[in-house]
């Protein structure tokens, strides 16, 4: 920014009015005050830090709820067992087809959370940062400590390039009202054809006899889930928590009033050719308070 450039903090809002049984909408934008060179400054820095939290948030939020509706599919298979009293049904190759389709959202939506993390902290780190350097020197860590982890990344490829995720399914009946239920991921059809994974993770595949349980593969893949997601609060949440608690502050600070939407000019302004043009950078409020309270439960990690 430079400093002969003007700012403006601005109010735009909707005045509806009733006429002759017609309703009318006035838009309406009113300027509130000029803002100083290092007012607009912070506030653009404000506005960066706390977008970048909430595109962050979005998609871990993503990858949460893509893993509980895979982790729902099995109590729902387990209960159409019981009414079935054992016996097939077609329900059981919906709820197969189910268990496939919602593991495919879970793998997509990880990998694009990890593929996320990284663009926005290369270019907001830079490439020869420390912080950037710890990441990759972090992720390495997990995916060799973590086979689980690997897998799960590993079968959004193996989707792409073979098939879905190759599935069997056994139920079991432990006593009345009781089902034990097995799925898991088919050797032979992980290493079909096409597949691509590494030496390593070929050798781990080969290490079982028939295959891998799902499960208990998604149990050890939500530990390593869990220390990126630390990480990465750390990384890209944390520290947008002051730019969230000024941007909430805005409105009491310049005697803005309840609704409509608050932003900053970031251009001049001033009529041309008899129309007003004006440039506008809205300021996310419902971001910032949606950050604030995350970062004030004491569960949050």
């Amino acid at each position: 920014m430079a400093d002969e450039t003007r700012y403006a903090l601005v109010h735009a809002y909707s005045i509806r009015e009733h006429n002759n049984g017609m309703e009318e909408i006035e838009n309406s934008i009113n300027f509130v005050a000029e803002l100083s060179y290092i007012e607009s400054e912070e506030l653009e820095t404000d506005i960066r830090q706390v977008n970048s939290a909430a595109s962050s948030l979005h998609i871990v939020r993503a990858v949460v709820a893509n893993r509980d509706d895979l982790l729902e599919e099995f109590v729902n298979i387990g209960n159409t067992y019981l009414k079935a009293q054992g016996s097939y049904t077609i329900s059981f190759d919906r709820g197969m087809a189910e268990i496939s389709r919602k593991l495919l959202n879970l793998c997509a939506s990880f990998r694009s959370y990890l593929e996320h993390q990284e663009t926005h902290l290369k270019t907001e780190l830079g490439r020869d940062s420390e912080g950037w350097i710890n990441w990759r020197s972090f992720i390495g860590e997990v995916e060799r400590k973590n086979r689980s982890y690997e897998l799960i990344y590993g079968l959004r490829n193996y989707i792409q390039h073979v098939d879905m995720p190759p599935l069997a399914i056994e139920l079991f009946a432990d006593s009345p009202g009781e089902v034990s239920i097995s799925v898991k991921l088919k050797k032979d059809k992980l290493l079909a054809r096409g597949a691509q994974w590494s030496a390593q993770m070929r050798r781990y595949i080969n290490s079982f006899d028939e295959g891998i349980s799902l499960w208990r593969t998604l149990d050890e893949w939500n530990e390593a889930f869990q220390q990126i997601q630390i990480r990465g609060t750390e990384l890209r949440i944390r520290p947008a928590g002051l730019s969230a608690k000024r941007i909430l502050t805005l409105r009491e600070r310049f005697g803005v009033p309840t609704g409509g939407q608050i932003g900053i000019a970031l251009s001049p302004v001033g009529p041309i050719d008899g129309e007003m043009k004006l440039s506008l950078r809205w300021i996310d409020e419902l971001a910032a308070e949606d950050l604030d309270e995350l970062l004030t439960e004491t569960s949050f990690c």
